[in-house]
């Protein structure tokens, strides 16, 4: 009951000299009620967006991701029998131009197998099927790669970068991959 009495003490002293002393209040509550409203907004907006397109962003129905191991025997057999599955492989490596003048950057290297991806397309520039991206021609693996790498290391369509002691030709330009979104964290161009 003081604090109640209290605050009626701070209220009428506020309000001595009007409505004016008063309008700094009913600024902060007018952003505070802005505020509330906008972020109900955005939460509403992303679950739309989760509910139509969350197949698309992981590629999937579910992504189960391993760190540093690979899955058990067990595991797999237990994945398989729950619908179709695709198996990729992630690592971070260092890539530069093979003959070239630019540095190393950074890239996330990503193996796919033949299903992949589950639901949605890898769209490339020029558009090329899988097979054709990423066989061997003069006994060199293709790549597809981000356009992002290219500018990095200096790169055009047909160069070949290394990575490690294995070298790829460009072949094409990655524009839209339908996991991309379940990446949460780059360090570096794919």
């Amino acid at each position: 009951m003081r604090n109640l009495a209290l605050a009626f003490t701070f209220a009428r002293r506020e309000l001595r000299s009007g409505l004016k002393g008063f309008r700094i209040f009913l600024a902060c509550l007018t952003l505070g009620v802005a505020a509330i409203a906008g972020i109900g907004n955005l939460g509403e907006a992303v679950n739309a967006g989760l509910a139509e397109n969350g197949q698309s962003l992981l590629g999937g129905d579910v992504e189960v991701r391993l760190v540093q191991r690979e899955a058990t025997a067990e595991q797999l057999a237990y994945l398989n029998k729950q619908g179709e599955l695709s198996t990729v492989r992630q690592m971070r490596a260092m890539a530069r131009l093979e003959g070239g003048a630019e540095g190393r950057t950074l890239v996330e290297l990503k193996a796919v197998d033949g299903a992949y991806p589950l639901v949605g397309t890898v769209e490339t520039s020029p558009a090329m099927a899988p097979p054709a991206i990423f066989a061997a021609a003069d006994g060199v693996p293709g790549a597809a790669v981000d356009e992002i790498l290219l500018a990095r290391i200096g790169a055009r369509l047909g160069d070949r970068v290394r990575i490690g002691d294995a070298s790829f030709t460009i072949r094409t330009i990655i524009t839209a991959e339908p996991d991309k979104g379940s990446d949460a964290f780059a360090l570096g161009p794919g």
